[in-house]
C-alpha cells in the first residue's frame, strides 16, 4: 500500500501545448481518466471561478472517489495581470478579491488555493522590500477570509524564468515562516527547486514543519523519471520527514497527456517502493546466529 497520496494537475479552460497541465477537458473527462490510471487526486489550474459551478465538480470528484487537492491560480495573472504586488492598488484590490472568490470555491470542493505568479513581479531589487510587504499585507487578509470559509493556503516557490523573486525553497520557506500565519503553508516544486536551490533533499528537511504540498516535475518539466532529478532521495527525504500532504504531477503533457499521466505515475510508485526498500535496516539474523 502507497504511503504518499498522488494527484495530477489538470486543467478545464484552454491552455497552451506547454502549459505543465497534464490532462485537459471537462473535469469529468479528466477525473474519469485521472481516476482510470489510478491517480488519488486531481488539481485544478483554472480561472473565472464564478463561471464554474463547484458543487459540480464535488460531486463529480466524489462519483470517481478523488481528492480535488488544490486550485492553482496563475491564470488570473497570465491572462488579466492579477497580482498582489502592483503599483497599481485597483490591480492589487481586485487580485485580492479575485483570489477570494478560489477560496470560495475552494471552500466547496475541500481544496487548498495555491498563491505562486499571482505574486507578480518586481521592478528592480531596490523594490524588493515594499513587494514584500504589499505580499504580506495581502496575505494577511486573504488568510483571515480563508480561516472563515476553513481554507487553507499555501505559498509557492516559482523559477527566475516566471517569477522574479520568491524563487528558491529558502526565499519562500523563510518568507512563509515569517508570516506565522496558521493557514498559510509551504508548496514546494521539484522542477524549480532543481534549478533554484543546492540541495532537494536539504531543503524538504529544512521546511519540513511548514510543507504542506508538492508538485513532482522532473528538469526538463517532464514526468518524473524523464530528465535528471533524484526522486529516490527525495521520496526517501519525504518517509524521513513524515509527509503527509499530496504529491501532484505538473509536468508538460509529452508525449501526450495520458502517456505522461500514467508513465509519471508508475515511475514515482515504483521509485517509492524503492525507497521504502532503502529504509529497511539490513539484519541477517542467520549470519549472526552462525557467527556466534
Amino acid at each position: 500500500m502507497s504511503k504518499f497520496k498522488y494527484g495530477i494537475q489538470i486543467s478545464v479552460d484552454e491552455v497552451s501545448e506547454r502549459t505543465p497541465s497534464i490532462l485537459r477537458g471537462t473535469f469529468e473527462e479528466c477525473a474519469q481518466k485521472a481516476k482510470s490510471i489510478g491517480y488519488d487526486g486531481v488539481e485544478l489550474f483554472m480561472h473565472t471561478p464564478y463561471k464554474k459551478d463547484p458543487h459540480l465538480f464535488k460531486s463529480i470528484a466524489a462519483q470517481y472517489e478523488l481528492d480535488i487537492t488544490c486550485i492553482c491560480t496563475g491564470m488570473e495573472y497570465l491572462l488579466y495581470n492579477l497580482n498582489l504586488t502592483s503599483d497599481d492598488k485597483a490591480v492589487r484590490t481586485a487580485a485580492v478579491s479575485k483570489l477570494k472568490e478560489h477560496i470560495d470555491f475552494a471552500e466547496i470542493i475541500g481544496s487548498l488555493v495555491c498563491i505562486g505568479t499571482m505574486r507578480g513581479q518586481i521592478p528592480g531589487s531596490e523594490y524588493l522590500q515594499l513587494h514584500y510587504r504589499r505580499l504580506e499585507e495581502g496575505l494577511i487578509e486573504l488568510s483571515e477570509y480563508a480561516q472563515s470559509k476553513n481554507v487553507k493556503l499555501v505559498v509557492e516557490d516559482n523559477p527566475q524564468y516566471v517569477s522574479n523573486f520568491l524563487n528558491s525553497a529558502d526565499e519562500v520557506g523563510n518568507f512563509v515562516r515569517a508570516l506565522n500565519l496558521e493557514n498559510v503553508g509551504l508548496h514546494l516544486d521539484t522542477h524549480c527547486m532543481a534549478m533554484e536551490d543546492d540541495n532537494i533533499e536539504k531543503s524538504l528537511e529544512k521546511f519540513s514543519d511548514i510543507l504542506t504540498y508538492l508538485h513532482y516535475s522532473d528538469a526538463n518539466r517532464g514526468y518524473p523519471g524523464s530528465c535528471s532529478i533524484d526522486f529516490l532521495a527525495i521520496a526517501k527525504t519525504l518517509m524521513d520527514i513524515d509527509y503527509q500532504g499530496y504529491i501532484t504531477l505538473e509536468c508538460q503533457p509529452y508525449p501526450n497527456s495520458e502517456e505522461c499521466a500514467r508513465r509519471g505515475l508508475q515511475y514515482v510508485k515504483a521509485i517509492e517502493q524503492a525507497a521504502t526498500i532503502k529504509r529497511m535496516p539490513l539484519k541477517d539474523t542467520l549470519y549472526k546466529k552462525h557467527k556466534k
